[in-house]
C-alpha cells in the first residue's frame, strides 16, 4: 500500500496508552478525522506476554481497567469533537509497531497518529524505537505527535 493513494474514507487510526503523548496526539487525531470526515479508530496495544498460565487476555484482572483509562483519556479530547465517529479497538501483538502495522493493514487507515512518549535516554531525542519502526514500516502516513516536555 505504501505509495498508494488511501481511500477517501479510509479511518484516521489512534495508537493510545493514555500517557501524556497521547492525550496530545488524541487532540491531533480527532482534528484529523475531523478534517477528513472519516472515522477513528482508539487502538490500544495488548502485550502478548506469557505466563504459566499463557497469554494475558481481556479476561485477566486490571485488563479492560487500562483500555478504559487510554479511552477516557482520549475520549476527554473527544467530546470536543461530536461530530467524529469513533470505536476502540485492542489490539493484541509482541510489540506496538506490530500491533499497530496490523490494525492499518486491517483496516486500510489513511492515518496513524501515536504520541512520543519521551522515555528515551537522550532528552530531546523526540522518536524512540517504536515511533521509527512505525515510520519505516506502516503502509499509511504516520503522524507522531511530541508531548509538550519534548518541545522544551
Amino acid at each position: 500500500m505504501r505509495g498508494d493513494t488511501p481511500r477517501d474514507d479510509a479511518p484516521v487510526v489512534l495508537g493510545t496508552d493514555g500517557s501524556p503523548g497521547a492525550n496530545r496526539a488524541a487532540e491531533v487525531a480527532f482534528a484529523q478525522a475531523q478534517l477528513r470526515d472519516v472515522e477513528l479508530i482508539l487502538a490500544h496495544h495488548q502485550p502478548a506476554r506469557r505466563s504459566s498460565a499463557g497469554a494475558i487476555a481481556p479476561g485477566d484482572p486490571g485488563f479492560w481497567a487500562t483500555v478504559g483509562d487510554s479511552a477516557t483519556s482520549a475520549l476527554g479530547v473527544g467530546a470536543r469533537y461530536p461530530d467524529v465517529k469513533y470505536r476502540t479497538e485492542v489490539v493484541p501483538g509482541d510489540s506496538v509497531a506490530a500491533a499497530l502495522i496490523a490494525i492499518i493493514r486491517r483496516t486500510s487507515a489513511g492515518l496513524l497518529v501515536v504520541g512520543s512518549r519521551g522515555h528515551g535516554g537522550f532528552r530531546g531525542l523526540v522518536m524512540g524505537s517504536t515511533s521509527r519502526n512505525l515510520i519505516e514500516h506502516a503502509p499509511c502516513p504516520v503522524m507522531v505527535v511530541p508531548a509538550i516536555h519534548d518541545l522544551d
